[in-house]
């Protein structure tokens, strides 16, 4: 069982720093090609509110709630997609989520408004901890699809790689823990954050 938390451990490690560098050059790239082509601002508005349109204008608490409903569903689905045996499928939720930064930064350059401050009070408060969040859930669905391959490989060629011998239900017991030990908490808390604290922080 050692040795299988250190492979836990070493895949959720490698998510959470490669979640981080891929939404950094993510978003850099996003804004750095709008900056360049400059496309038209009303198309892309459209484009953000239908990334954000199951989230209602509101405020205090109930934009707590929606917000926490909304990422908690994207860190669910994103675990529920590592059932399909394909590798990279999951990492579709961080890969969007770094785009609409940049997108967000690109708008905000337009409306000539301070980037580093917006990004200092409206994006790295909860976007730290909600960030490393999907990144994790990342890693976990990760780690539940190399296992589903590793088990199917295993079935039609009898290799013998341990990951997919290990038996089924405390593997999704340790999994289950990881999600919600860190992942749920961390989306609260980023969800607190964002709805109660950064719009303060951006009057």
């Amino acid at each position: 069982m050692e040795k299988f938390k250190r492979w836990r451990r070493g895949y959720l490690w490698r998510a959470l720093v490669g979640g981080w560098l891929a939404v950094l050059l993510i978003a850099a790239g996003v804004y750095g090609l709008f900056s360049w082509t400059h496309p038209e601002i009303k198309g892309l508005d459209h484009l953000l509110q239908q990334a954000f349109r199951n989230i209602t204008p509101t405020t205090g608490w109930p934009l707590v709630w929606q917000i926490l409903r909304h990422n908690e569903l994207a860190a669910l689905v994103v675990i529920l997609v590592g059932l399909i045996p394909l590798p990279f499928l999951y990492w579709y939720n961080l890969t969007l989520t770094a785009g609409s930064i940049g997108l967000v930064l690109y708008l905000a350059q337009m409306q000539h408004q301070a980037l580093g401050h917006l990004i200092l009070t409206g994006l790295l408060p909860h976007g730290l901890i909600e960030i490393s969040c999907l990144a994790l859930a990342g890693g976990i669905a990760s780690e539940l699809n190399y296992y589903i391959r590793s088990r199917s490989e295993n079935w039609r060629r009898h290799q013998n790689d341990w990951v997919g011998q290990l038996p089924l239900r405390p593997f999704l017991t340790a999994l289950g823990r990881q999600y919600l030990l860190i992942v749920v908490p961390g989306l609260v808390i980023a969800a607190v954050i964002e709805g109660l604290i950064t719009p303060a922080l951006l009057k």
